[in-house]
């Protein structure tokens, strides 16, 4: 069994293996992507971004060093600009389709495939277009702070790999784009979040789909399944009585 480190070191000396030039060039055809035979055409360029992310995140600076290339780091930029965002969701949607087949139907538990969604934020560059459409914290005053992100990631848990992520404004809640992660769970699955997912309606909407949900019940609700349990009815009683009471 190979950790963490063995497998980012097999990937930093077969770089050019994970993203092959014809699974490429397709993803940029399919894209509408026209280029000329240069030295940093698409193809390479997105090599080279693959190699400067498994280095993490390095100096644009250091590529040519690392690629045995002759380019600047402006240069480089620039080539990185020109390609088309739709061509690398296409080449992730198929590495994840890729794996799906190869190893999303390992490490079950109890013969259930296991996923986790959980949210959380990042910040972007500084410009007009995204502080409108994002926003950014409160906390900070107008002018001096980043444009920040709401992130909704599904991980599978047998791997730890993200299999579909969302980007929304700041404020929105995790509820309201969950259902959007739906389409990527089959019959079967098992759907692990925190409190901040568990409502009747989600699990309603998982149980349509055939899957099951293990959510942290909310803080504030009464739970207790013992027969005979005391509880209230809906407007009877003394409101002090009822207090705390499940219903």
């Amino acid at each position: 069994m190979h950790n963490i480190t063995d497998i980012l070191g097999h990937f930093k000396q077969n770089w050019s293996e994970q993203l092959s030039s014809a699974a490429i060039t397709q993803a940029c055809q399919e894209a509408g992507m026209r280029w000329h035979d240069s030295a940093l055409n698409p193809i390479v360029t997105i090599q080279i971004f693959f190699l400067q992310i498994l280095h993490g995140n390095t100096a644009c600076e250091h590529l040519s060093h690392l690629t045995g290339m002759s380019f600047t780091a402006a240069a480089y930029c620039k080539a990185r600009m020109r390609v088309k965002l739709q061509v690398l969701c296409i080449l992730l949607e198929r590495c994840v389709e890729q794996l799906h087949q190869e190893t999303f139907d390992t490490a079950r538990w109890l013969g259930h495939r296991v996923f986790h969604v959980d949210g959380s934020t990042f910040s972007m560059p500084d410009t007009p277009e995204l502080q409108a459409h994002f926003g950014q914290s409160g906390k900070q005053k107008p002018g001096c702070g980043f444009p920040t992100a709401h992130w909704l990631a599904l991980l599978h848990a047998g791997t730890g790999m993200i299999t579909k992520m969302l980007a929304s404004p700041l404020r929105t809640h995790d509820m309201s784009k969950v259902v959007d992660l739906h389409p990527e769970l089959r019959a079967g699955d098992l759907l692990v979040a925190d409190r901040g997912f568990c409502s009747y309606a989600h699990l309603a909407l998982l149980l349509h789909r055939g899957v099951h949900g293990l959510l942290r019940i909310h803080q504030r609700m009464n739970v207790d399944f013992t027969p005979g349990r005391a509880h209230v009815h809906p407007g009877l009683g003394n409101k002090k009585q009822r207090k705390g009471m499940p219903r």
